[in-house]
């Protein structure tokens, strides 16, 4: 629950500073965990003499909770700190995230959501060439060719490629990689079942997703930047949107017939 999280956060937070923190003393159960944690780390900041970096990793992992809006909104009240009160304690901190795509698809709203804030590094799809390199890396694929048929299925998508290429690698073939790329009990199976209850999560990306699947135009004029921030679409030459990867047509096609 956001209690034990919060808490879990501060208490880390204290001991990797070397500072002390008495939890139970700070802790107010009259405030909210949102008010309790702002006040905590605000006072911890301001007995720090140096900036702080404060990296999160896998933060998607938050995305499905209940206080999930509070939580990421909270994040986005301390970077616009920064600039409001640049002589403040919010001044030294500074926060990396490191997310799946999908974040845009569980921030519902965009101006309390710190993914659209800051520098934000998007790891591009693999070029062919590059998509040549990786099956390398993979000993047992080593002086074959296969990186071209992987790229068919997976449009360089640097996260499938890489699961292509361990099933490759583990002995499957290949034909049975473009023949079971979009079903559930395939390679990227995990993959589509997340992304498919990340699309069902709100009624809204549901309903313009399959807009698109019948050929028709999305009816907010927000879901083509949230549907492609979330890496689930792609723009064409003309500027059409299409799905990033065959399977995902595929496979959501199914599941949403």
């Amino acid at each position: 629950d956001a209690d034990h999280l919060y808490k879990t956060l501060a208490h880390s937070f204290a001991t990797q500073l070397g500072l002390e923190l008495d939890i139970s003393g700070e802790w107010s159960e009259w405030l909210g965990p949102n008010a309790n944690l702002d006040a905590i780390l605000g006072k911890l900041l301001a007995q720090c003499g140096r900036p702080v970096c404060w990296g999160i990793d896998e933060a998607d992992l938050l995305f499905d909770r209940p206080y999930t809006n509070d939580f990421f909104g909270l994040l986005r009240s301390w970077h616009n700190r920064r600039a409001l009160d640049p002589g403040g304690p919010w001044s030294k901190l500074t926060l990396v995230l490191a997310y799946a795509t999908e974040a845009h698809l569980f921030i519902s709203d965009l101006n309390q959501s710190p993914f659209n804030v800051g520098v934000r590094l998007t790891l591009k799809d693999f070029s062919e060439k590059e998509l040549r390199t990786l099956q390398d890396r993979f000993e047992p694929l080593q002086g074959k060719d296969v990186s071209p048929k992987v790229f068919e299925v997976t449009h360089g998508h640097p996260y499938l490629s890489q699961c292509a290429f361990a099933f490759l690698a583990q002995g499957g073939a290949i034909e049975d990689l473009a023949a079971k790329a979009a079903r559930q009990d395939g390679p990227f199976g995990t993959h589509l079942s997340r992304m498919l209850v990340s699309v069902a999560h709100s009624e809204e990306t549901l309903a313009e997703v399959e807009r698109m699947l019948r050929g028709r135009p999305f009816e907010h004029p927000t879901t083509r930047y949230r549907l492609q921030s979330a890496g689930l679409i792609g723009s064409t030459e003309d500027g059409e949107p299409h799905f990033r990867v065959p399977a995902y047509e595929t496979y959501l096609r199914a599941a949403l017939s």
